[in-house]
This record gives C-alpha cells, sequence and structure tokens, in this order.
C-alpha cells in the first residue's frame, strides 16, 4: 500500500514502474472514482442547502446524499473515459503512441496528490471553521494545488512519452475539447 506514496516525491520513476504493474490500472481507476465523488460532495451540499428550507434535515439524513456522491463519482469516471480518450487521440498529433489504458492509468495515479489535497481540505472545512482555513490555510492548499497539477503532468509525461511542454499543451487542448462542451450541456439541461 505504502508503495502507492511514491508518486508524492518520485513521480517519475514511480510512473515508469507503475504501468508495468496490472494492477495499476484499477487503482487508477478507483483513484478517478474517488476524485469525482469528492469534487461531487461541495456541489450536492449547496444544492442541498438551497433546495429545502431547513438543511439540518436534507444533510442528516433526510436526502439521499450518499447517493447522490456515488451518483456523482460515476458521472466523474465518465468524464475520466472521455478525457483520457481525448487526452490519447491528441497525444498522436504530439508523437504520443500509447494505449488507452495506459493513458487512464498514468491520469488516474497522477489525482492522487489532488485527492488527497482535496480530501484534507474538505475534512477540515468540515471540522474547523471554514473560514479560518480560507483565511489561515490558502496559500498551503495552493501549493498542494499546483504541487498536484505537477505531479500530474509529471505521470502523464512519463506515460505518453513526450516531453513536459508537450503535455502541457496536450492537456490544455484535452481540458478544452472535454469539459467546455459538458459544461455547454450541463448548463442547457439546468437552465443555467
Amino acid at each position: 500500500m505504502f508503495q502507492y506514496l511514491q508518486i508524492f516525491y518520485r513521480p517519475g520513476l514511480y510512473m515508469e514502474a507503475a504501468l508495468t504493474e496490472a494492477k495499476t490500472h484499477t487503482l487508477a481507476l478507483r483513484v478517478a472514482f474517488l476524485f469525482s465523488a469528492l469534487q461531487s460532495i461541495p456541489i450536492i451540499m449547496s444544492t442541498a442547502l438551497l433546495g429545502s428550507e431547513s438543511g439540518a434535515e436534507e444533510i442528516s439524513g433526510g436526502g439521499f446524499i450518499p447517493l447522490k456522491v456515488i451518483i456523482g463519482g460515476i458521472l466523474g469516471l465518465g468524464v475520466f473515459y472521455i478525457f483520457s480518450l481525448a487526452l490519447k487521440t491528441f497525444g498522436r498529433w504530439f508523437g504520443a503512441t500509447v494505449e488507452a489504458k495506459e493513458v487512464r492509468t498514468g491520469l488516474g495515479i497522477g489525482l492522487i496528490p489532488w485527492t488527497v489535497l482535496f480530501l484534507v481540505f474538505f475534512v477540515s472545512m468540515a471540522v474547523v471553521d471554514p473560514r479560518l482555513i480560507i483565511n489561515q490555510f490558502f496559500p498551503v492548499f495552493f501549493v498542494g494545488f499546483i504541487y498536484g497539477f505537477t505531479i500530474l503532468l509529471i505521470a502523464l509525461s512519463k506515460t505518453l512519452k513526450i516531453g513536459f511542454l508537450k503535455t502541457f499543451l496536450l492537456f490544455i487542448l484535452a481540458y478544452a475539447t472535454t469539459f467546455f462542451p459538458l459544461l455547454t450541456l450541463v448548463r442547457l439541461y439546468f437552465g443555467a
């Protein structure tokens, strides 16, 4: 279990070794599901508080918050598959020749630092006054966010076997072609 922590301090070497293991793909999918579920919690909680007159009833068990988090994780896993397919497809333009499974593995393992960061952030927001976390610890979480993005780019660079700058440009291109149309569809569906 502790071997996966190497992504924090040896991301390049760990990714090269992890791509050869068969069980790493399963871990990558689990991390992507957990990351998506964590990202859905603030959205679900804000709609639960806005949607009911008594937000405490909705949060305490009157609603289906855990089911909504699981659905958010499943939807996020679908977006994860679409995004990894975009990385694989556009990666050909930059000279990357990898299988979709390898891209999903690299992307999922690269999300481990962000998953841990957001887990710590949401738990600390629940335990301590949110204003204290935002006012006092924002620089720490911002540095963690940048560190996680750097590890994600290193993991993708090692997976795609292309340079760091090409990986960054590929990530931006895949992000723009994947998330902007999805956000447009969500806004059209919810009428926002």
